[in-house]
């Protein structure tokens, strides 16, 4: 479990981490603090999104990966991606993570020389000797960036810009009820999964589907043997918009994710899909939990930030159930712009 703190008084940042010390996550856990600062250009920055993988190597010899985005403390601008490897023998064991054993990679950059953003790290879950990682050009591109990390010896390489035709930034998402919209951000990756040699990454893109442009959802299934395409689709509906998506495959092979979906008609709720692998596209859209109210900018005319943090995984009991969890608009009494709740689900494509 990975979340940030910081002190801008004091300009230190840390990656808060617990690990639970055995199969029983109702157990104990190991605690740790762990440096997110950076001094790059000269400038002291601080750690932001954050992200965590990991590789199937064995506790002895493998590693877990964390990502982040790390923005000046001035003006909170970005600066570089940061990737911190991390051995498993020492977060396993309650050792003590310290400059001396952690490896960090940054000034990171893209085959086009501009500066790689919001890295996302590999969940992996099949046998490979080290870690994936993937970004975009979060502001409108036509590729994204394939990177490869060893933990034992620690390299980090940039394997490859793979096309996957031009994508835009999404517009703002409208709501059912009132002239506020909700930010859809950027192009930005929001998870990645590894499985059977393929790994699967989506994010929010503009697109037409006919009656005006709408923040669309794209998601990817790159093989990383070849590094190739295997697919490469859009996933949204006319006047309806899709965004934050989290995806990620089961013990079968097929694509699950969820995202919000909002539109003139509805407010903004949780919803999932999926494609099983003899499918030509995807299924439509489930909802999970649908919103309750339209959510008004706290700070107009800027739209208001909502939502990014959606999560897939399947049940390492039972890899053919699929937990979900997201954000949907919920009426808690509260100023409109504050309004929001969380909701957690299971689903099956098996």
């Amino acid at each position: 479990m990975l979340v940030l703190a910081g002190d801008s008084a004091k300009k230190q940042s840390w990656y808060l981490v617990s690990v639970s010390k055995t199969s029983d996550p109702t157990g104990g856990w190991f605690n740790y603090k762990i440096n997110g600062a950076l001094i790059f250009n000269g400038l002291q920055t601080w750690a932001d999104y954050p992200d965590v993988g990991f590789d199937r190597i064995p506790s002895s010899n493998g590693a877990i990966y964390f990502t982040s985005n790390q923005l000046d403390w001035t003006n909170f601008n970005f600066q570089t991606s940061l990737i911190s490897i991390i051995p498993k023998s020492i977060l396993y064991s309650g050792g003590t993570p310290s400059s001396t054993n952690i490896k960090r990679f940054f000034g990171l950059k893209n085959f086009d020389g501009s500066q790689a953003f919001t890295l996302r790290a590999a969940k992996t879950f099949s046998n490979y000797n080290g870690e994936f990682l993937i970004n975009d050009a979060s502001f409108g591109g036509n590729f994204v960036t394939l990177w490869k990390a060893t933990p034992n010896p620690v390299t980090l390489t940039k394997v490859k810009a793979i096309s996957i035709g031009s994508y835009s930034p999404p517009p703002s998402a409208t709501q059912k009820g009132c002239s506020g919209v909700l930010d859809t951000i950027d192009n930005r990756i929001y998870t990645a999964e590894f499985r059977n040699n393929n790994l699967y990454a989506a994010f929010t893109e503009a697109f037409n589907w006919g009656n005006g442009t709408v923040a669309t959802i794209r998601y990817l299934k790159i093989n990383t043997t070849s590094n190739g395409v295997v697919l490469n689709s859009r996933y949204g509906a006319d006047k309806v918009h899709f965004w934050f998506p989290a995806i990620i495959s089961d013990s079968k092979n097929n694509i699950l994710f969820t995202f919000a979906r909002s539109s003139l008609s509805q407010f903004a709720g949780l919803y999932y899909s999926g494609r099983k692998t003899t499918d030509t596209k995807a299924a439509p859209s489930s909802l999970l939990k649908a919103g309750q109210e339209c959510i008004v900018e706290a700070f107009p005319p800027a739209p208001e930030r909502w939502g990014d943090y959606f999560g897939i995984r399947t049940d390492p009991a039972n890899e053919s159930r699929v937990w979900i969890y997201g954000e949907y608009a919920k009426s808690i009494g509260k100023p409109p712009g504050w309004d929001w709740g969380t909701r957690v689900g299971q689903i099956s494509y098996s």
